[in-house]
């Protein structure tokens, strides 16, 4: 697993500033309607869609709660905030408007997740500087 982590972790590292997470198209009435918001909510198809590349996941998912899903029927493990490896998943709590985040453990004290600000995958603090609290971790365990 170790090779494989390294992998998914150094593709997730070349995705940072990349736009092709930023939308995902749905039909309305009458017209398409990009749930993602142009990378504002695109956390959760970041992660999937780098998961789904690397066979560890079974589908692309544009929403945190249904990735947390399929990475436990996939086999991630939860494991204790203060043992994190390289290429564990984080989720952090909801935010003020009520959205949970996801993203990957990079090491050193950094994570990679889809800034909503940005609108595209960045480096950050694992903790935005203890700004948000992590409410779950999960390992792949094969």
């Amino acid at each position: 697993m170790d090779f494989l982590v390294k992998k998914y972790i150094n593709y997730a590292r070349k995705c940072i500033g990349s736009n092709e997470f930023r939308c995902y198209f749905v039909s309305g009435v009458n017209k398409k309607i990009d749930i993602l918001e142009n990378g504002k909510f695109s956390c959760a198809k970041f992660v999937s869609e780098l998961l789904y590349k690397f066979k560890l996941i079974k589908n692309v998912h544009v929403n945190v709660l249904s990735t947390v899903r399929e990475l436990k029927n996939c086999g991630w493990k939860k494991v204790d905030i203060n043992n994190l490896y390289l290429g564990d998943v984080l989720i952090w709590e909801k935010n003020k408007q009520g959205h949970y985040h996801i993203g990957f453990y990079i090491g050193d004290g950094l994570a990679i997740s889809n800034s909503a600000k940005f609108r595209v995958p960045r480096i950050h603090h694992f903790t935005y500087y203890r700004k948000r609290y992590i409410k779950l971790v999960l390992r792949y365990e094969s």
